[in-house]
């Protein structure tokens, strides 16, 4: 039951809470987190850690020298055949951390 000052929505869905200044139409580029892949396998492949709307919170979600992060934009596809550098800016935040051998 509703006071006559409002009105009664029917859930229909989910909704997204957004960080303050961001709207749905806003955010173009995201922020692509991994794991480089573990080169003992016949095809190494990398892990997927996370998508972020932020660079800084992309590089922040970095544990090691074995993360790296890359932009890309939403809706569109990455290319179908392999390529190595799909990924803009992609780099390895933490790569000055790698073990010298």
């Amino acid at each position: 039951m509703t006071d006559n000052n409002e009105q009664s929505i029917p859930s229909r869905g989910s909704f997204v809470v957004l960080p303050q200044g961001y709207s749905m139409r806003s955010i173009q580029e995201v922020w692509i987190v991994g794991q480089r892949p573990d080169f003992t396998g016949e095809t190494p492949q990398w892990t997927f850690i996370g998508v972020f709307t932020s660079k800084e919170n992309a590089i922040a979600a970095c544990r090691d020298w074995t993360y790296f992060v890359g932009a890309c934009n939403l809706n569109e596809s990455a290319p179908h055949e392999p390529v190595v550098d799909w990924l803009r800016d992609a780099h390895y935040p933490r790569g000055h951390e790698q073990p010298t051998e």
